[in-house]
């Protein structure tokens, strides 16, 4: 049967036109979306609140204050010994994002969940990202334990570190991150704002907490 040489020029000018689109995309680094990683997590900040003058006060917000009054708080533990926990920024903690963990610090094992950094890419909204996906900026919604709905939000970059060969070398996450804590028996509303970093791997060596 003869070929068609219309034909013949047709399908070789649709592959000379994508082919090098499908090179480029197969050149291009490749992050999966479902990889978990933890990364020690850094956090500087400061809480608001009123006094019983209704005056305006405030109070530092860290990773010692974290683990000593938040955790403590929503999570029912005491006798906390900081010295035995870290905080951890969990990259796919959670099926709806990432989750920023109280971790033992020994192991590295997932101890409680302290915030959820959730819904960034759902419900309709994108996160913006560089030609080779190695910079995301996004706003996440920051979940707590007080409230079935977001009580904050994040703006989260996160940088992808290549080596010499295209693969991923290191993750840098910072965000700056402001977030309520609603008035419970123990202490009215607090209005909190600050910055984070995380990006040293946490060496994991257990799945369960102890």
């Amino acid at each position: 049967m003869a070929t068609d040489p219309i034909l013949v020029n047709v399908v070789m000018m649709v592959i000379s036109k994508v082919l090098p689109a499908v090179l480029a995309l197969a050149l291009l680094p490749i992050f999966p979306a479902t990889a978990q990683e933890k990364l020690k997590f850094t956090f500087h900040g400061i809480c608001w609140a009123t006094n019983a003058s209704g005056k305006f006060v405030s109070t530092p917000v860290n990773n010692k204050t974290l683990l000593l009054q938040d955790y403590p708080r929503w999570s029912g533990v005491t006798n906390v010994d900081v010295k035995t926990l870290g905080l951890a920024y969990h990259v796919n903690g959670d099926g709806r994002g990432d989750v920023i963990e109280v971790i033992n610090a020994t192991n590295g094992a997932t101890v409680f969940q302290l915030f959820g950094m959730f819904f960034s890419t759902d419900f309709g909204r994108l996160a913006l990202t560089n030609a080779d996906d190695t910079k995301v900026i996004r706003v996440d919604y920051v979940y707590g334990h007080q409230i079935n709905h977001s009580s904050g939000d994040s703006f989260t970059t996160v940088r992808r570190v290549l080596d010499s060969h295209g693969n991923l070398k290191s993750t840098i996450i910072e965000g700056q991150m402001d977030y309520l804590i609603l008035p419970d028996a123990t202490h009215g509303l607090k209005v909190c704002t600050g910055t984070f970093s995380a990006s040293k791997p946490v060496s994991v060596t257990a799945t369960n907490a102890p």
